[in-house]
């Protein structure tokens, strides 16, 4: 049985504290504090890891949903989602890491050009639901990012990832 990518990075870490940090000189300080940084990496990278592909696919709900309010307020509504911006579902095949970020940096983009499209052709009104709604995915997203670095001592009172990213998980 392969051990779990967690598992490496605890056993790459406790490795580097028990082994090579303590064999470091003591006058060795810069040398000392880089290998504290990395050791705070490698708990960062333990705590994050996991959440990656479900950060992922919440971001990408987010950002279809958006698209498709954005389009009914412009009154597209009926010209339906691209081929490429359909939402991963658990029971199909899942798309790679990768894919679905790209796909998701994708999504952003379209959801800039349709905002920017309300601004120049909408009426007040429909400016101002595009801008409550774009508001509400943005403090969505930025709840997730808080979480994603809590564990870089950044971010204050952030919450756990995997509890923000089970809040935000769209319900079947």
């Amino acid at each position: 049985m392969l051990p779990a990518v967690p598992e490496l990075l605890q056993a790459l870490k406790t490795r580097m504290a028990e082994t090579i940090v303590p064999a470091l000189p003591a006058d060795a300080v810069f040398a000392q504090e880089q290998a504290g940084l990395m050791l705070a990496t490698l708990d960062w990278l333990v705590d994050v890891q996991a959440h990656q592909y479900q950060y992922e696919v919440v971001e990408n709900g987010d950002y279809l949903r958006l698209l498709d309010e954005l389009r009914e307020v412009l009154g597209d509504a009926g010209s339906g989602r691209g081929a490429d911006d359909e939402e991963p579902v658990p029971s199909a095949p899942l798309v790679d890491l990768d894919g679905l970020r790209e796909r998701n940096r994708r999504l952003k983009a379209v959801a800039g050009r349709l905002y920017a499209r309300i601004g120049a052709q909408g009426s007040p009104e429909q400016a101002d639901r595009a801008r409550r709604r774009l508001a509400d995915v943005a403090r969505r997203q930025e709840r997730r990012e808080r979480a994603f670095y809590r564990m870089t001592g950044f971010p204050v009172e952030a919450e756990d990832l995997g509890t923000v990213l089970r809040d935000q998980a769209p319900s079947r």
